[in-house]
């Protein structure tokens, strides 16, 4: 891919955190821009751009088949769908008109060539997504915040690195290169891959846009990109037991959001915060968390109960926005929803730094095993999250350990 920009040097950041070397942020707008190229351009193919009027199937086959011939919209749309990031957006992707499904890169073809006469049913409802940002003007919003973010990409570059390395251990090492994919889909929000960060700008389009927000956004991203690729570097690569696997798999997410969090949590809105500080919601949130861990733990199929406990989280959270919200909440509201992963993750390290400074927090960011441990020694009656009980700091303690005592080396890790 064409990048936009090039951040070379960066070596006073990581110097004063004892890091070896500068890590150089890769800035691709290509999706973005070429997105907008698609939606732009059948926006101005009709008087009334994105309408939701009802059509007859005849007009709706006389449009496609318009579309269809229509050879500067598909050379578009084979320009934005050859992007290699839909290698990862198509994974999932389903689209259907009347008894046909689409998938994957098929799903956005179908999609885009009924725009903009007619929204078909697409996961997530991302056809409808894209139809009303447009027709409600966000895109101009995003097409100056995007211009925004190229002027400062020096500065929001230097600020990312700086708030990301904050929470990360002494000794690590920057990857070589992360690249940030600024990106319109409408599946899901931002998220990263093993180097990569897909910001999703959908999210971005308010009247309030803050530039400093955003880049806390980026840093909570970037540490997650830093954060796993030292945390994956201390472990072996096999574990002992399905167990351990699966409690790994259900209490890493934990460690991640709990540490990110730390970087934009102050962003939240009020009533996002009012949420956190329900003490009736972290307990119960509390409470779904340990009796998962133990469901887990106990299971004679260990994958197979986290699945189930994993999906607890997921499914729960409107109940509990409607259960905490009863008068209702803000649709920006919906994302932060309560969830055992952000709450009970951000809580445990935020107490830590509140009652142990910095130095109890950097503890705990290098040593996740005891996590839970720490969390009792400063535990006081003030803290939202009860003292946890023994089994769950024994269970936590053993799933992260790094001696290897129950996590063993594979034939050919040195």
């Amino acid at each position: 891919m064409k990048k936009i920009s090039l951040l070379t040097a960066v070596c006073v950041l990581f110097s004063c955190h004892g890091h070896k070397e500068s890590t150089p942020l890769e800035f691709n707008f290509e999706q973005a821009e070429r997105f907008m190229e698609v939606m732009n351009y059948l926006e101005a193919k009709d008087s009334s751009g994105f309408t939701t009027e009802k059509l007859s199937d005849e007009l709706i086959d006389q449009h496609i088949e318009s579309n269809r011939r229509d050879v500067v919209l598909n050379r578009k749309i084979d320009t934005l769908l050859s992007l290699s990031v839909y290698d990862d957006f198509s994974e999932t992707i389903t689209s259907y008109v009347k008894d046909t499904s689409y998938k994957g890169r098929e799903a956005y073809r179908t999609s885009f060539l009924f725009l903009p006469k007619t929204r078909i049913d697409m996961s997530a409802g991302m056809s409808d997504t894209w139809a009303n940002f447009w027709e409600e003007n966000h895109d101009a919003k995003v097409f100056h915040i995007l211009n925004k973010i190229k002027r400062e990409q020096k500065e929001i570059t230097k600020k990312s690195l700086s708030a990301s390395t904050q929470l990360l251990p002494k000794d690590f090492t920057p990857p070589a290169t992360t690249e940030i994919i600024f990106c319109f889909d409408g599946n899901r929000g931002s998220f990263t891959t093993d180097s990569q960060i897909f910001m999703e700008m959908f999210s971005f389009a308010r009247d309030d846009f803050s530039i400093d927000q955003f880049t806390n956004v980026l840093s909570h991203e970037l540490h997650h990109i830093y954060f796993g690729y030292w945390f994956t570097n201390q472990l072996p690569s096999k574990f002992k037991s399905e167990k351990q696997e699966a409690l790994f798999n259900y209490m890493e997410p934990i460690i991640f959001e709990g540490i990110a969090q730390q970087i934009n949590y102050d962003d939240y809105s009020d009533e996002v915060k009012s949420l956190y500080k329900d003490s009736l919601l972290i307990g119960e949130l509390f409470q779904q968390m340990t009796t998962s861990i133990r469901k887990i733990a106990s299971a004679n199929d260990p994958h197979a109960a986290f699945e189930e406990e994993n999906n607890k989280i997921w499914s729960n959270r409107k109940i509990y926005l409607n259960k905490y919200l009863p008068n209702g909440y803000k649709e920006s509201t919906f994302p932060f929803a309560p969830t055992v992963v952000y709450y009970i993750g951000y809580h445990l390290y935020n107490s830590i730094l509140q009652k142990g400074g910095k130095e109890k927090l950097n503890f705990v960011i290098e040593n996740s095993d005891c996590l839970l441990e720490e969390y009792n020694k400063i535990y006081s009656t003030d803290l939202l999250i009860p003292t946890i009980p023994d089994d769950m700091v024994k269970l936590w303690k053993e799933t992260f350990k790094k001696a290897g005592s129950n996590i063993v080396q594979t034939d050919n890790d040195d």
